[in-house]
């Protein structure tokens, strides 16, 4: 995974965590809200009845005062009335229904905070419909790096790939040399490319080619760098073609004057023919380093690429046969087969980062705990 998908998922991971916990802080306020204890306007009227309770009694009394049994009777009914209804009875009042505002916060209206909550519910149920499949792609991940990694060191997969490449490459820049040549022709030996690979290998690696093209791609070019001082040092004869072909993008004065075949030169002064031969062979030698420097990078950078189609690859006929064999009649037709397919491909296409995936919808599904 590259350093600007970290940083981008990273930074997608922050704003989904602030989003949920600034919603679980919402949440929490409303349900503090919603658990303290409020007075309804029943248990206010109650008291004032019980209040004017004894009044009533005692009116009740001389108005009736033949039938003192059921005006006792209606004053203990009042009593009792009032005794429930009193605020000093002990009673829990009435809670308000969650979701409600008080004045006071008429930010947390149930109508306000509903987006806010709908957000949350399909961020968490989005990561649990999505972790599942995230966790079954991170095992695939794991068995397909081990798999890369063990023919890395079992089977010679970078020295063949290397070998291949680098074969490749001296086929280009020899058609390139040889469309415009500078001192040798396009017949010339020293220009085939099996003789210059030849070559290479005798002077980078005394003549193994397996140790030379199994080494990793900077210790690689490293002795490329050793061979092409040796050819700077000693540009004719036998390594002409190999200078020539280094020194590809050099000026071809800045080459002819280090090869001695410049014309014209018999009219400097040896003073001045000095000069000018140290500094041809210092841009010569700056030239070649970049030719160096971009054959590191060109075979770094395929290599990289062989290894992330061959994780695809694995990938995707891991899942494809997985599914073929595992789940009996999940692929059914030719459309099974292309549904399949297209999400066996993708799969290959996650598995290797799927663990940072898993790690992203975990950390995603604990905000709000």
């Amino acid at each position: 995974m590259s350093n600007t998908t970290r940083v981008l998922l990273a930074f997608v991971v922050a704003v989904l965590a602030v989003t949920l916990s600034s919603a679980a802080a919402a949440q929490n306020r409303t349900h503090t809200l919603a658990r303290t204890p409020v007075v309804s306007d029943s248990a206010a009227t109650s008291a004032a009845e019980a209040e004017r309770a004894p009044v009533d009694a005692g009116r009740a009394q001389d108005e009736a005062a033949g039938d003192r049994g059921s005006d006792e009777a209606a004053g203990g009914r009042t009593n009792d009335e009032g005794g429930a209804d009193s605020p000093s009875s002990g009673r829990v009042t009435q809670a308000r229904p969650r979701g409600t505002a008080s004045q006071d916060d008429p930010y947390l209206d149930k109508q306000r905070l509903t987006p806010v909550l709908a957000v949350e519910r399909a961020l968490k149920g989005f990561v649990d419909f999505l972790l599942p499949a995230a966790i079954a792609l991170a095992g695939v991940g794991v068995l397909v790096m081990a798999i890369i990694q063990l023919l890395k060191d079992l089977a010679p997969s970078r020295r063949w790939y290397q070998s291949v490449w680098f074969g490749w490459y001296l086929r280009q820049v020899v058609a390139d040399v040889v469309k415009e040549p500078v001192t040798l022709s396009s017949d010339d030996k020293r220009l085939y490319p099996e003789q210059l690979r030849c070559r290479i290998i005798r002077l980078a690696a005394a003549g193994d080619a397996k140790a030379l093209f199994a080494l990793p791609v900077e210790k690689f070019v490293g002795q490329l760098g050793a061979a092409a001082q040796t050819v700077l040092d000693d540009p004719g004869g036998d390594n002409e073609g190999l200078f020539l072909v280094l020194a590809k993008d050099a000026r071809d004065d800045d080459v002819k004057r280090v090869l001695g075949k410049l014309e014209g030169v018999d009219s400097e002064s040896v003073e001045d023919r000095r000069k000018n031969l140290t500094e041809a062979r210092s841009r010569l030698f700056n030239q070649i380093q970049r030719t160096l420097d971009a054959i590191q990078i060109a075979m770094g950078a395929s290599w990289t690429r062989a290894l992330k189609w061959t994780a695809f690859a694995l990938g995707f006929a891991f899942i494809l046969t997985g599914v073929k064999n595992f789940v009996p009649g999940a692929i059914q037709g030719p459309k099974g087969w292309m549904i399949w397919g297209v999400l066996s491909a993708v799969g290959g296409f996650v598995a290797p980062v799927a663990r940072d995936l898993v790690a992203a919808l975990q950390s995603i599904r604990n905000v709000g705990k």
